[in-house]
């Protein structure tokens, strides 16, 4: 059940292109560049960020990171014996750290703007690494490894997460389930990738400061 509970966080990520919550929200138009005209494209922005918060509650509840917990615990019992005992005692600390990790950057703001949901200007660009290479240690290691778990339960799901985000605008009113599936069906790949680009092993890791 906790490879479900994981995916259920995953979903939650994606769940920010649509909420009934967004009238609740307030966003500083011209922090984002929106022409108030555009009410549409502001009204998008909003549930953007309605539930990117919301995504980034339901990461924060003890259930959801002992799910998580439980991946990277797999984890480290699929390596040799000596080896998974030194993982599993790193765990308790880097794993928090991992989870910690994701939630600063799945800041709202941050991720509909790389969406290009609350900027006209589009998606932003994928930036590649420009470290060449880390010093490898065992905290370093097991570091990549963990967040290589992570992201790699996730790949493993995508029919899922698109399948949930289908039945999500299904259950909409049916004057807006044209609109959320349209959103859905275009916008999908680049929450993907967003994912993997905060996924990255090295990335993330040297910015956790337990590689250099």
């Amino acid at each position: 059940m906790y490879r479900r509970a994981v995916v259920c966080v995953v979903l939650c990520l994606l769940g920010q292109y649509v909420s009934a919550q967004a009238q609740h929200n307030e966003v500083n138009k011209q922090d984002f560049s929106i022409d108030a005209s555009q009410l549409g494209d502001l009204k998008q922005c909003l549930e953007c960020l309605s539930l990117a918060e919301a995504a980034r509650t339901e990461l924060a509840k003890s259930a959801t990171q002992q799910a998580i917990m439980k991946v990277l615990e797999k984890a480290c019992m699929l390596l040799p014996a000596d080896t998974s005992t030194q993982c599993l005692g790193q765990l308790d600390d880097i794993g928090p750290m991992i989870i910690d990790y994701v939630i600063e950057k799945l800041e709202p703001t941050a991720v509909c703007r790389d969406l290009g949901i609350c900027d006209p200007s589009g998606p932003a660009p994928v930036q590649p690494s420009t470290n060449n290479g880390t010093k490898e240690t065992v905290e370093c290691n097991l570091c990549e490894m963990f967040v290589r778990a992570v992201k790699d339960e996730i790949d493993a799901y995508q029919w899922y997460i698109k399948g949930f985000m289908d039945d999500f605008c299904a259950r909409l009113p049916e004057i807006v389930q044209g609109k959320c599936q349209t959103l859905v069906d275009q916008r999908f790949p680049d929450v993907m990738n967003i994912l993997d680009q905060i996924l990255d092993p090295q990335v993330a890791c040297i910015a956790l400061k337990l590689c250099q």
